[in-house]
């Protein structure tokens, strides 16, 4: 599956969506580096709407938010999808005031790799 064949109606939101990198290397001290990094992809990426709930600007307000990623197997150059979950709600007022985020893999590549010339 494809990131763009996910959801072809391009009115929809298409949540956020980062891609995996991982590397290793001796720094300069001789300390043995592993790094892994999540990097959005602003173009496949959803601007924010009230579908995906503004997600990029809510992590943008609190920087100390806690994304555990549950993926156990993590794709080099693979593309995730950034979701909630575990939604809490105040029994009050009805509004959500807790979640979870983890990261779900969606694909190796996008359309534009795939395609054929």
């Amino acid at each position: 599956m494809e990131i763009t064949d996910i959801d072809n109606n391009k009115n929809s939101c298409k949540g956020q969506i980062y891609k995996f990198h991982a590397s290793s290397y001796l720094d300069s001290k001789g300390n043995y580096v592993e790094k892994r990094m999540f990097v959005r992809q602003k173009r496949l990426s959803c601007k924010g709407c009230d579908r995906c709930g503004w997600l990029l600007e809510t992590l943008s307000e609190d920087i100390s938010y806690d994304i555990t990623p549950i993926v156990q197997e993590y794709h080099n150059n693979g593309y995730y999808r950034l979701i909630t979950t575990n939604h809490s709600y105040d029994f009050e007022s009805g509004v959500m005031d807790g979640w979870n985020m983890e990261f779900v893999y969606i694909s190796d590549k996008t359309k534009k790799e795939g395609e054929n010339k």
